[in-house]
């Protein structure tokens, strides 16, 4: 079964609370959401409803990058064979599948535009794996975006 759970900045403290999205409202204060986390504790479930910024939720998009390290909409993602340099941010596409949106307008020629996140991660260049790694998301790295000019699908 699929794993569904989000991601968003605490109101209180600005870090990352992780769980089901529940509830977006707008506020006084701006537009919130809430995230529900449950979890086991001495034999007891607990349940912890968090207050998140709505603009900073993302999705975990089930697939995981070389290094393990969860990938969720909003992260922004480099390859084994880009030396570092940043090609993307994960992306919901209207068709129902997250793919790497070409943000900076340097996605590698061997990927094609807008193909799903899952077959990107399955794909081979000259006969070895490209590994797809997680280097920072549009809201703890904004310097990571400073070049524009992304296309749409």
């Amino acid at each position: 079964m699929r794993e569904i759970k989000f991601r968003g900045k605490r109101l209180d403290n600005n870090e990352w609370a992780h769980g089901l999205l529940t509830v977006i409202e707008q506020l006084p204060i701006g537009k919130i959401a809430e995230i529900r986390h449950c979890e086991q504790s001495d034999g007891n479930m607990i349940e912890t409803n968090t207050l998140v910024k709505a603009n900073t939720v993302g999705q975990y998009t089930v697939h995981n990058d070389c290094n393990d390290v969860e990938i969720y909409e909003g992260d922004i993602v480099t390859d084994n064979v880009s030396n570092g340099k940043p090609f993307g941010v994960i992306t919901w596409h209207i068709d129902g599948y997250f793919y790497i949106d070409e943000y900076f307008g340097n996605l590698p020629q061997y990927y094609q535009k807008c193909i799903p996140l899952g077959e990107m991660l399955r794909m081979e260049t000259k006969g070895h794996p490209i590994e797809i790694k997680v280097i920072g998301n549009a809201f703890d790295n904004p310097e990571l975006l400073e070049k524009e000019g992304s296309e749409e699908c």
